[in-house]
């Protein structure tokens, strides 16, 4: 609660005089001292403060005896925290000749919202109100936050006063005056509501620190709030009140330093009587620091004001070149959190000895753009360029509006002046970092030298800050060392039969790419070159004639340049990716069911001879259609074969839980939402074709698990049917359950002997990744055949029907996890297998009788 101070010896003639009184609620109670009445019971005190507390629309009020009237002074505040408008307004009345205000005959009150969200002053003659002081519009502009400090004063001559102080920061702003006597008693002070609905109107009408009295005289002088430049002459000084006009627009009364000196003219503005308008014969130098000192200018009440000195600089933006200001560090993944705050930033740098005003520039990627805030960048500073609510977190910053996200994996950063000359611009890859373990989260990619003629991927690498990053500091990585290391092949791939796109490890001149020597083997001319810009690090070549599904070509470059005159001859090779039919990639590990917080993944195998680029690939679920796609990556990411690929979110965070996994095989993505009981979960080419797709359930686990929680359903065979629940299985125990981007524990090949076989023989559902299970693998003479499998123990009883008139194909297997009819754990021991299975059309039958054992480990 607001509390006002004023002089004990003002309190204590305020407590004798019954004309005045003040109530700052601070007894927590508003019926005493002084007394309220009218509508008690729609207020309340609430931290100490007065408050409405009215259910819905009503028009209600509260006074309290005060005869104040001439040569007098009337304090409160206010905080309407909703928006005012012509039916949601109050009400104070200054004076009144009625207890109830709704009849109030002669008296004056202030008025605060009305359809143009004003505060002004009214007098009411014979019932009838009349605005005599008309407020600023629009002064009442929130729709959640209105904390005002009013003051209202009559003088001896009945001269008004209106001064109003918004947001309660101490100082007071003019809101009008007028001459007017129609009123000269008053009974009673108090405050009237005007309420139409509920909504955010209710029980938010805030009052406190009433005071009414005689007029306090002012005896402290004026003082400087602040002085700042509006061209390069001119110079706005702004006082904590009004001023006396004469004194104020004195010229000697001011003068600036630097050989400045006086002004030519000072103007009192004709809106804001604490606000003055310098104009000096000397022009003002950029980025220079200057000080104003003030003295003998007098305020309303012609108290006189000391010598004081106020600093001041004078800054105008100046017209930018390309690579005045560059591109200096940025964060593109900020998690996990290492040190630095949750959020992306870019970083700038000006290099240059310009000033510059970035209000208004350009923030891209490659597909948002993003406006500056209104910041100044001076000579050798940095600046952090954050989205909203970033500037909480960092000292120095400048925020964007519609902040483009950047992509962990790769993106554009484009920086453009209001004219859309470009500044600086990038374009990073994860390889930035030179870091496998840095680039999966929360440290900040930093040039290295800011001097580099073109600078590319040598020029940037991971932070070295143990903090994650260097922001509005130099760079962890800073070393303006000259480069004298030659350029270097990063990739070569196809894109089509007859284009190859060519990555180099830094950016090369276009005309350099153009004319240097390539060749290739098998031997392909060259019709076409493509560079995107005067500096780039790729290129795309046209070949004639076609090349063919994998092959293995070689490429040659040879005495090739970079910015800094090192040259050198380049050979590398690439293969065109083929397209894949359904079960050339298939899904071949499933975690669906994670721990509290983890993520899903989904582990991807080239189950083929052929090589697959993933770019524009895709994960999704199932309903009525396929649908919920989740691209796994936009990049060129070739799968060979035998190869794994592992897709989550968070790949530091399964690597932390699964420490069996494969290096190289992740890829930061998102999944599809799967269920944990059930779903489905379809791979998806460029083309939106299916490729691969499983129907899985958490009945497809290890029967005798106690949770499925954080345990990843892994294929037995490869080659196996997606969707037979047999080909599945949970992921031993030996590897924490999750083989992410590596061969599968539970893996394993069926192999035929003859027309029925059981591999392995013996086997001990336990979990732990060693013959957990059984396959009963067979190989029919015809199509069209049905049949029953049925485990017996040595004592003829029945223990499992694994199969009953199950329909089956000419080649598979059905798995044996050991788990028996009523879902409990074989104990160890012979079992007899009986394979019943007939066909449906012919008279063709197969019977067989086998031998399986369920095994322990020994304790040692």
């Amino acid at each position: 609660m607001l509390k006002i101070y004023l002089f004990c010896s003002i309190f204590c003639y305020f407590s004798l005089a019954s004309a005045q009184f003040s109530d700052d609620f601070s007894d927590g109670d508003f019926t005493a001292n002084p007394v309220w009445t009218g509508s008690p019971g729609l207020f309340t005190i609430d931290n100490f403060q007065l408050r409405s507390n009215s259910p819905g629309a009503s028009v209600y009020y509260i006074s309290t005896p005060s005869t104040q009237a001439t040569e007098s002074q009337w304090e409160f505040t206010f905080n309407l925290k909703f928006a005012t408008s012509g039916s949601n307004y109050v009400r104070v009345f200054l004076m009144s000749d009625n207890t109830d205000l709704g009849l109030t005959q002669n008296g004056y009150f202030i008025q605060i919202g009305n359809t143009t969200d004003e505060i002004s002053l009214y007098k009411v003659v014979g019932g009838t109100a009349s605005m005599i002081i008309d407020g600023v519009d629009g002064l009442v502009n929130s729709s959640t936050n209105n904390p005002f400090r009013i003051k209202v004063r009559r003088d001896v001559n009945d001269l008004w006063t209106l001064e109003y102080d918004k947001g309660i920061t101490g100082t007071f702003s003019s809101g009008g005056s007028v001459t007017d006597n129609s009123v000269n008693t008053s009974a009673f002070f108090g405050i009237a509501i005007v309420q139409s609905s509920a909504g955010t109107v209710v029980n938010n009408h805030f009052f406190d620190d009433i005071w009414v009295g005689d007029i306090v005289l002012d005896l402290t002088p004026p003082t400087v709030l602040t002085a700042s430049t509006t061209s390069n002459n001119q110079l706005d000084v702004l006082f904590n009140e009004g001023l006396d006009q004469t004194s104020a627009e004195n010229v000697i009364n001011y003068s600036v330093d630097q050989s400045i000196g006086n002004p030519t003219s000072a103007i009192l503005d004709g809106t804001n009587p604490a606000l003055v308008h310098l104009t000096f014969a000397t022009t003002f130098t950029n980025t220079q620091n200057y000080v104003l000192t003030t003295h003998d200018i007098n305020d309303l009440s012609l108290n006189p004001s000391v010598l004081q000195q106020t600093p001041f600089t004078y800054i105008v933006g100046q017209i930018p070149s390309a690579g005045d200001i560059i591109i200096n560090e940025f964060m593109a993944d900020p998690s996990p959190v290492i040190g630095l705050p949750e959020i992306e930033f870019v970083e700038i740098y000006n290099k240059s000895n310009k000033v510059f005003h970035l209000k208004n520039w350009k923030l891209s990627d490659n597909s948002t753009s993003g406006t500056l805030g209104d910041s100044w960048l001076l000579p050798n500073q940095y600046l952090i360029l954050v989205p909203s609510g970033g500037d909480t977190l960092y000292s120095t910053v400048c925020v964007v509006s519609n902040f483009a996200s950047l992509n962990n994996s790769g993106d554009d950063i484009k920086l453009q002046d209001t004219s859309g000359l470009l500044i600086d611009k990038l374009t990073y890859t994860s390889n930035w970092y030179h870091d496998n373990t840095k680039k999966d989260g929360g440290y900040t990619i930093e040039r290295i030298n800011p001097n580099h003629p073109c600078s590319g991927i040598d020029n940037w690498r991971a932070s070295e800050n143990s903090a994650g990053g260097t922001p509005n500091t130099q760079n962890s990585v800073y070393n303006t060392t000259a480069d004298i290391a030659a350029p270097e092949l990063m990739s070569v791939f196809a894109d089509s039969v007859n284009w190859v796109t060519i990555q180099f490890s830094e950016e090369l001149d276009s005309l350099d790419l153009i004319n240097v020597q390539i060749n290739f083997n098998p031997a392909f001319t060259i019709i076409s070159r493509m560079v995107s810009s005067a500096r780039s690090s790729m290129m795309k070549v046209q070949v004639l004639g076609n090349f063919e599904t994998g092959i293995d070509y070689q490429i040659s470059i040879l005495n090739i340049s970079d910015c800094w005159g090192n040259t050198s001859n380049l050979s590398g090779n690439f293969i065109l990716p083929s397209e894949a039919l359904v079960g050339d990639l298939i899904i071949n590990e499933i975690l669906f069911d994670p721990l509290t917080g983890a993520s899903d993944y989904v582990e991807l195998f080239n189950n083929s001879s052929k090589t697959f680029n993933l770019k524009n690939w895709s994960l999704a679920t199932y309903t009525d259609s396929v649908n919920g796609l989740k691209t796994i990556t936009t990049a060129n990411y070739f799968v060979k074969p035998g190869q794994y690929v592992l897709v989550t979110k968070d790949s530091m965070q399964v690597k932390q839980i699964y420490p069996n996994y494969g290096w190289g095989t992740f890829i930061a993505a998102d999944v599809p939402s799967y269920a944990n009981d059930k779903g489905f979960v379809y791979l998806v080419n460029s083309l939106k074709t299916t490729i691969d797709h499983v129907d899985y359930t958490d009945k497809w686990h290890f029967k005798l698990l106690e949770t499925t929680d954080g345990k990843a359903l892994e294929r037995i065979n490869p080659s196996g049917v997606s969707n037979d629940p047999s080909n599945w299985n949970t992921a031993s125990e030996n590897v924490s359950f999750g083989t992410p981007g590596i061969r599968n524990s539970q893996y394993l090949v069926n192999s035929v002997k003859g027309a029925i076989s059981i591999s392995p023989k013996t086997f001990s559902p336990d979990n732990d990744g060693f013959e957990d299970f059984t396959l009963f693998n067979y190989q029919l003479p015809e199509t069209g055949m049905v049949g029953n499998i049925v485990i017996y123990d040595e004592m003829g009883r029945v223990v499992r029907q694994l199969v009953n008139n199950y329909y089956f194909d000419t080649e598979g297997f059905i798995k044996w996890d050991g788990v028996t009819d009523d879902q409990s754990k074989a104990p160890v021991g012979r079992y007899i297998v009986l394979f019943d299975i007939h066909s449906i059309t012919t008279d063709t039958k197969l019977k067989d009788k086998q031998v399986v054992i369920i095994s322990s480990k020994i304790n040692q």
